[in-house]
């Protein structure tokens, strides 16, 4: 059974906070936007509104999936050191 008591929850929204940051700046106009665009065809800046709302929510919840996820994965295997987490990515 997992066990959702000993997770860090301020590592968790560390990492949320982080990962939404860099998504943010990764698609921003400052990040990589023109190159995105010039791959896809598609101009982020215009997208409608509502759509755009809905899909930062997508964004912002399965980033948060992802990080839990991660924690529980870090946690069942005993990860409790950064050399360790390490070992679990690689």
């Amino acid at each position: 059974m997992l066990d959702f008591g000993d997770l860090n929850y301020w590592a968790i929204i560390a990492a949320w906070v982080i990962s939404c940051a860099v998504g943010a700046f990764w698609y921003s106009p400052k990040g990589f936007a023109k190159q995105w665009k010039q791959q896809t065809g598609v101009d982020i800046m215009k997208i409608p509104e509502q759509e755009a709302t809905k899909i930062l929510g997508y964004v912002v919840a399965s980033a948060a999936v992802q990080v839990i996820s991660l924690a529980v994965v870090l946690n069942s295997l005993n990860v409790t050191e950064a050399a360790e987490g390490l070992k679990a990515g690689l």
